[in-house]
Parts: C-alpha cells; sequence; structure tokens
C-alpha cells in the first residue's frame, strides 16, 4: 500500500515564521516529526513518501501514486488541512488525519476523513504487547 504522509502548510502567522526563516537559512520551522514517527510505523513494505507543504507543493501525481493519505498537524494548519482533505476526497483516495488537530477540529471538519486515526493506530500498526518493553 502506498502511503502519502503530508504536512499541512502554516498560515502567515506567528507559527510559521515565515519572515524569520530566512536569517537562519530555513525553510521551515516545524519538521513533521509526528508524521516521520508514523512512517517509521507503517509495515515495511509499504512504500511511503513525506510531503512538507511548507517546503515543497503537493502534485496531483503524488495524490494520483498514493493509495492513502495519511495527514497531521496542529490547529494553526486547519484551513489548509481540511482543503488538503478535500484534494483528496475529491480523487477518492482514502484519508486518515491524525495529530493534536483532531480533538480541536469540529465533527464536520475531522468527518472529511475516511478513517478516525485510532483506525491506522488499531488496525495496520503493530501494537506492543501489554508487559513489553
Amino acid at each position: 500500500m502506498n502511503a502519502l504522509l503530508i504536512y499541512p502548510q502554516f498560515p502567515d502567522t506567528y507559527w510559521s515564521f515565515k519572515h524569520a526563516l530566512s536569517f537562519q537559512g530555513k525553510r521551515a520551522a516545524q519538521p513533521p516529526l509526528g508524521l516521520m514517527t508514523v512512517a517509521a510505523l507503517l509495515p515495511a513494505g509499504w512504500p511511503k513518501r513525506l510531503i512538507d507543504t511548507n517546503v515543497e507543493r503537493l502534485t496531483d501525481a503524488d495524490l494520483a501514486w498514493a493509495d492513502v493519505a495519511m495527514i497531521g498537524g496542529m490547529h494553526a494548519q486547519q484551513e489548509h488541512l481540511i482543503a488538503i482533505v478535500e484534494r483528496c476526497r475529491a480523487r477518492g483516495l482514502r484519508t486518515v488525519v491524525g495529530g493534536p488537530i483532531t480533538s480541536s477540529m469540529p465533527a464536520s471538519a475531522s468527518s472529511r476523513s475516511t478513517a478516525p486515526a485510532t483506525w491506522i493506530a488499531r488496525c495496520a500498526l503493530p501494537m506492543p504487547r501489554r508487559g513489553s518493553a
């Protein structure tokens, strides 16, 4: 299963640090650590791609390649996250939304994804056994 992990763009606010990044030679302030962790937990046989839309465009070719889109972010990224989910859904692409945003989004917005984040954790990811380190 081709897994496309997508990190939404931060708006031009305090959270984006857009105007300060160039002073440090950086393109983004906050790497998508949560999505990288999810990628590491996915089955080894699944091809994976990570798109941080703060530094690169999400293309139609990326979406055509994917069997599932996994999107995670924070509340500040909500507007772009919803736009990405709607773009995926228009293509009929299975979507999973996770991260801190899922606890702060209204039900009407989070229902746009095809599966809640807990589905992927319970059904697709190897879970540690109770008592294992």
